[in-house]
């Protein structure tokens, strides 16, 4: 059989002089192979991009058709262009500390300074962590993203938008919590984006969970922030705390504030660092741990306070929440240590200070990020200095008193009891959330007296204070 003759020409698209491998439409091979892949699926996509990485063009001289390997730099500017022009008609770039990739149609998120998420993404392009297109596209995307992105916010728990609580339910979407009715929802609708990757879904909104939220709700009575008796949330948040400045009761409350606003983002200005202190074995770290255990399972364990700053801000701006354990072995006055500046950025942490972009990158890029971690510490003591007001006031304390031998309960039955119960706290949750965005449109309208104070209340004055006024509006 006679071989099919080939033609040559110039191409409709790039316009230059090769073999048209599509003739009937005019096309040389990598403008018709991205003619017939580019909008498609990944696969095609990937098919496209390996073209484009093989780096090589057909030319025609004297002596017809030849192939030849095109310049480094060359195939290099072409791989990323396509990529980047790929994720630019899928994908939504944002910046929020790091730069985010949002694909819309699948609902998925993507941190490109997080190795997982940036392999996972350019995956779906079959490029890969070891390949050099991999770093190529990587990190002039992250530059590109970091730039040109738009500035928003990526939750990670939740947040409180116009009226709409919204929680990450660990599954790829969000709990759209309203007064009337709380729905599963997409991430990224109403422009609400989450990204927690190590959060455990939450249950799902079928019929059998439907009604324990009924039950739950009766028993509620339309309470949202005030402890009670029969919950099991309440149950396993507490502890047992020494009287000190407050009451144990009053302890146990400001305990399931402190969970309850881990969900409405920057609703609540004001986030205190808690600080539980008391001897060892009386139960400190695991109060914290349960807040834990609850969002990511019972593998989490408590770690050390890092010893270099750049450490410490890369765990705050990365994480929702960050535990320290026995932090009175650090000495926060010591000048020949990192830890005096620690103080400024757990203060900021409180209140949604600013750090320079800076400090996160080592550049000069005129940006800040607005912290936004929830800080948890044990210690036996409290370390913190004593000339820093500042911190104390933004800071919850939590004594507790020894144990009884009658009182010990091992960690694993902890863990095995609380995990047991973890579906119906987390639908307990999602209640409380309602009831006390009811409480707050039926208060909107109320007037609080102004505290005309010239500083700062304590922050367990404050906090209490709030709590009071949250379970008015729980009800």
């Amino acid at each position: 059989m006679p071989k099919a003759e080939k033609i040559v020409g110039p191409c409709k698209i790039c316009g230059e002089e090769k073999e048209l491998a599509f003739s009937k439409s005019g096309l040389c091979h990598t403008c018709g192979t991205v003619q017939i892949h580019g909008s498609g699926s990944w696969s095609g996509i990937a098919d496209v991009l390996d073209v484009y990485r093989e780096g090589t063009e057909q030319y025609v001289d004297e002596n017809g058709t030849k192939t030849h390997h095109l310049p480094r730099h060359i195939v290099e500017e072409r791989v990323y262009q396509y990529a980047l022009g790929v994720l630019g008609k899928k994908a939504q770039f944002f910046v929020d500390a790091y730069p985010y990739v949002f694909l819309r149609e699948e609902g998925l998120i993507f941190k490109l300074h997080n190795d997982y998420d940036a392999a996972t993404l350019l995956g779906k392009m079959r490029l890969r962590v070891t390949q050099p297109d991999f770093r190529l596209v990587r990190e002039n995307l992250a530059v590109h993203v970091q730039g040109c992105g738009t500035e928003g916010r990526v939750e990670k728990l939740g947040t409180s938008r116009n009226g709409v609580i919204y929680v990450n339910n660990g599954r790829g979407g969000m709990f759209r919590i309203e007064g009337n009715k709380i729905a599963t929802m997409p991430n990224g609708a109403d422009g609400v984006l989450m990204l927690y990757p190590n959060l455990l879904p939450w249950p799902e909104l079928n019929d059998e969970n439907l009604e324990k939220m009924r039950a739950i709700s009766r028993r509620l009575h339309g309470i949202g922030a005030k402890v009670t008796a029969d919950s099991l949330l309440c149950r396993h948040l507490n502890a047992k705390f020494e009287d000190g400045n407050l009451r144990p009761q009053q302890y146990q409350q400001l305990v399931l504030l402190r969970w309850l606003s881990l969900f409405v983002g920057e609703a609540l200005k004001l986030r205190p660092a808690m600080l539980a202190t008391g001897e060892q074995n009386s139960g400190k770290s695991t109060l914290w741990e349960k807040f834990m255990w609850l969002l990511e399972g019972s593998e989490y364990k408590s770690g050390a306070l890092p010893s270099k700053e750049r450490s410490f801000v890369a765990a705050i701006t990365n994480n929702a929440i960050q535990i320290f354990d026995n932090i009175d072995s650090v000495n926060f006055t010591n000048p020949r240590s990192d830890y005096p500046g620690y103080i400024d950025l757990m203060c900021k942490c409180s209140t949604g200070g600013k750090i320079p972009i800076a400090q996160l990158y080592e550049t000069n890029v005129e940006k800040t990020y607005d912290l936004r971690c929830d800080l948890f510490f044990t210690a036996r003591v409290n370390p913190f200095p004593s000339d820093r007001s500042d911190l104390a006031r933004r800071t919850l304390p939590f004594p507790f008193r020894n144990l009884e031998p009658h009182e010990f309960i091992t960690v694993e039955d902890m863990q095995r009891d609380l995990m047991a119960d973890r579906e119906e706290i987390l639908l307990e949750t999602l209640i409380r959330l309602q009831n006390i965005l009811r409480g707050m449109e039926a208060n909107k309208d109320r007037k609080y007296a102004p505290d005309l104070s010239d500083h700062p209340k304590p922050a367990n004055e404050y906090h209490l204070k709030t709590g009071q006024r949250e379970q008015r509006l729980g009800h």
